[in-house]
């Protein structure tokens, strides 16, 4: 399934953040929130798409932050996180100073 529109980034600090991040399941670091404004919803027909079977949660996240500390990931996410998979622009480094580490 692809969804067409278009996004923002919610921070945190900013206003909406602490607001929308209950709606979202636990997990151990928070980064931000992407908002998106849906205009399209495109799916496949399904015929080329494999079958899977959900088999357990991953706790390879959960796992590294437990050996980790807040200085160690937040020095991660700068050094790696400054641009998104296809390369545009991430979070700003005022962003990256508020990121939510070890949220447990």
């Amino acid at each position: 399934m692809r969804l067409h529109g278009t996004g923002s980034v919610l921070a945190p600090g900013e206003a909406d953040f602490a607001t929308l991040l209950p709606h979202f399941p636990h997990f151990p670091t928070v980064r931000s929130i992407v908002r998106l404004s849906v205009l399209r919803v495109s799916d496949s027909c399904g015929y080329g798409v494999p079958k899977m079977d959900f088999r357990e949660n991953r706790q390879d996240s959960k796992n590294y932050l437990s050996k980790s500390s807040d200085k160690v990931m937040r020095n991660y996410v700068k050094k790696n996180n400054q641009r998104s998979i296809d390369g545009l622009p991430a979070l700003l480094e005022a962003e990256l100073e508020r990121l939510v580490i070890n949220r447990e």
